[in-house]
């Protein structure tokens, strides 16, 4: 799947044709297998090698200098998979988190070798069909109330050694905040969860110098919370706006998009412009810090 307007762009073509197939695979939350499997498949195509740890989450750390960046997306959705086309300059689909998978692997395809990790259990939403057999959403049940459960294994995983800890997770996702064509949104903190400034500062500093468009505000709940309770790690969520959030046929701009592959690609070719973060969030200073 190519838009004819992005026809010359290295970039973009791949971001969208993976968009689309991701999107057309079923991952409910706690039924991602099939993805997984993609995902892992999708790697290996490129000479990259995944593993999977103990929750279902897919790690890839690497040695290339760009690899200090982790970027992040969530394989799960809230209902069965419909594939993302193309219609007048919007993308429309099952886009959350599709979109985010796919800017990812469009940068692996285009030769850049970030660490990456996609997580499970992100949703805390899925659809049902009610008496007449139309769609509706409803409350998963979770245990202890926790979505985002992947992350959280994830951060663990970061903690205590497991996998190795990065400079930078940027989490790419989409937006209930529907503004559209103005940008993708770069998320400073997520529900009063605040990330150390330093490397957001640097991130803001890049995108300026090279006349990149993006809005900077405070975000609301994602995978981005759990990593911001990790000792002086750097922590940014970038998220495509949509309409029709959480739906079969969400719908993002096809600029925003553009513009979110941008700033990702940039972030990558200068990451050695991006401080360590040398502060640790009062939230994240408690004895057990993942307890919320």
């Amino acid at each position: 799947m190519r838009g004819q307007e992005f026809s010359n762009n290295e970039l973009m073509a791949p971001v969208l044709e993976n968009i689309a197939a991701v999107s057309n695979i079923d991952s409910l939350s706690t039924k991602e297998g099939n993805l997984r499997s993609y995902l892992l498949d999708q790697l290996r195509q490129f000479g990259v090698e995944g593993r999977v740890d103990a929750k279902g989450n897919v790690w890839v750390e690497s040695k290339a200098p760009e690899g200090e960046i982790l970027l992040c997306a969530h394989m799960d959705k809230i209902g069965p998979g419909n594939k993302a086309i193309i219609e007048k300059g919007e993308l429309q689909g099952r886009l959350d988190d599709s979109a985010g998978i796919g800017i990812i692997l469009g940068m692996i395809k285009a030769g850049y070798r970030p660490s990456m990790l996609f997580t499970v259990e992100e949703e805390y939403e899925h659809e049902v069909a009610d008496a007449e057999g139309k769609s509706r959403i409803k409350s998963r049940e979770l245990p202890d109330g926790i979505y985002s459960a992947g992350a959280r294994f994830a951060a663990d995983e970061i903690r205590e050694g497991k996998a190795k800890k990065p400079k930078l997770i940027i989490n790419i996702d989409v937006s209930a905040r529907d503004n559209i064509g103005n940008g993708p949104l770069v998320y400073v903190s997520s529900r009063n969860f605040r990330f150390p400034s330093g490397p957001a500062k640097d991130v803001l500093k890049l995108l300026q110098e090279n006349n990149l468009q993006a809005q900077f505000i405070d975000g609301a709940a994602n995978d981005s919370i759990e990593f911001s309770f990790l000792e002086k790690q750097g922590v940014l969520c970038v998220e495509i706006p949509i309409k029709n959030y959480h739906s079969a046929n969400e719908t993002a701009d096809l600029g925003d998009i553009k513009e979110a592959v941008e700033i990702i690609k940039t972030i990558l070719q200068n990451h050695n412009q991006i401080q360590n973060a040398s502060d640790t969030p009062i939230h994240a200073s408690y004895s057990n810090p993942i307890e919320l």
